[in-house]
């Protein structure tokens, strides 16, 4: 009876931070997921481009792939290649917003390569204020899926430790680099298919009247 191999846990430090970065960077490449801390709380992390990765998170939380996740980048640019017809203001909007605790949630345009995303008539992204974060992405050669470190319905882990035993089990590597500055998942707001409203879905550590601003701005 065979195994399966324990997850690799890396406390990451000033001394073994790049290193750390690139070893998670190569486990999301093979289709690998991650654990790591954002500016809010601990996530999973897989490739947002690679189905069977994204199954898995799907399977480590306990959830139904008919839910969303939201997909973290890097740089707006980022998500200007996977939305690629979003207006000028909308560009704006979003290059004044992030990087921010805030995910939102855009139209989705065109059929995507990957079918998980198809069966969705709205694709959330977040680019978090969070340095670990962004150069996971660019270590994993791609942005990333993000979802909060635990099993659905319970509660958002805020370190390593919080993280239940059963669920790092399940995963392949661990980036523990000391608690969150955060606590509290990311706002999430609704742009309009008009392109011209937008709607709070869940409370979080941004106001909609924070959001609102960098919004009307640019209408």
């Amino acid at each position: 009876m065979h195994r399966k191999p324990q997850p690799r846990w890396i406390t990451v430090s000033r001394n073994n931070w790049q290193q750390a970065i690139k070893q998670a960077g190569e486990c999301l490449q093979n289709e690998g997921v991650v654990i790591h801390a954002t500016e809010t709380v601990y996530g999973l992390a897989a490739r947002w481009d690679r189905e069977v990765a994204l199954k898995r998170v799907a399977q480590i939380k306990g959830r139904a792939l008919q839910q969303p996740f939201s997909i973290m980048v890097s740089t707006v640019d980022q998500i200007l290649q996977i939305e690629p017809f979003l207006p000028p203001q909308v560009q704006q909007f979003l290059q004044q917003l992030f990087p921010a605790p805030v995910t939102v949630l855009l139209p989705r345009s065109k059929a995507l390569p990957v079918s998980y995303w198809n069966q969705f008539p709205l694709i959330g992204f977040r680019l978090p204020d969070h340095k670990l974060s962004r150069e996971l992405v660019v270590a994993a050669g791609s942005p990333l899926i993000t979802t909060s470190a635990n099993f659905s319905g319970q509660p958002s882990p805020k370190k390593a430790d919080d993280i239940p035993k059963e669920l790092i089990q399940r995963v392949d590597l661990i980036l523990d680099s000391g608690p969150t500055a955060g606590g509290v998942p990311s706002t999430i707001v609704e742009i309009s298919k008009n392109w011209q409203e937008l709607t709070l879905v869940r409370e979080g550590p941004v106001s909609l009247e924070k959001i609102l601003t960098f919004f009307q701005k640019n209408l």
